[in-house]
């Protein structure tokens, strides 16, 4: 699902923007990625490829944009939560560590080759009281439950940024994308 930020960045850059969800199950994918010992950049790139890939299966024609995000924490990689009390779960695992948010790209444009684009933000949650997290997941869950980790960087102070660094490059390290 395109978030709202995104479509407004898109659209504040003057793209014109449709949305058209990808028909995937990215549980099942996600799982068979980590089943092979994917690490989180490609569990991240391939994601974003297969919704990028879908899509344009359906619009040939058409600039497809596909774009996903995983959440690494010791080794483990959080999805998207279920429920309020999953999102607690996950932040409470989080709550004064450091993870890593590993956002992908992918753009499939018709007569082009593949371009793609991986980054990573490192980040440290802040420390926060049960009661802060009950209240907050009350506020947001309609917003948050669309995120991995059960937050978003947007909504409040949740956590501070350390420097990201970027990996932009043709396509080559992505099977899926590799015609």
């Amino acid at each position: 699902m395109a978030t709202d930020d995104s479509q407004a960045m898109l659209r504040a850059a003057g793209v014109a923007v449709e949305i058209f969800p990808a028909a995937l199950d990215e549980r099942q994918l996600r799982r068979q990625l980590e089943a092979e010992s994917a690490d989180p950049a490609r569990v991240a790139q391939a994601l974003a490829c297969a919704k990028a890939q879908e899509v344009a299966g359906r619009f040939p024609e058409r600039t497809v944009l596909g774009a996903d995000q995983v959440l690494e924490h010791d080794g483990r990689i959080f999805g998207k939560s279920r429920s309020p009390q999953e999102a607690r779960g996950q932040l409470m695992t989080l709550r004064g560590k450091s993870h890593r948010l590993i956002s992908a790209a992918v753009l499939l444009e018709p007569g082009r080759p593949p371009w793609s684009v991986t980054d990573e933000a490192r980040m440290t949650m802040r420390d926060f009281s049960d009661t802060w997290l009950d209240d907050y997941l009350s506020r947001n869950w309609a917003t948050i439950r669309h995120s991995v980790g059960g937050y978003r960087v947007e909504e409040e102070a949740f956590v501070c940024s350390v420097p990201s660094r970027g990996i932009i490059s043709p396509f080559s390290a992505c099977r899926c994308c590799r015609s």
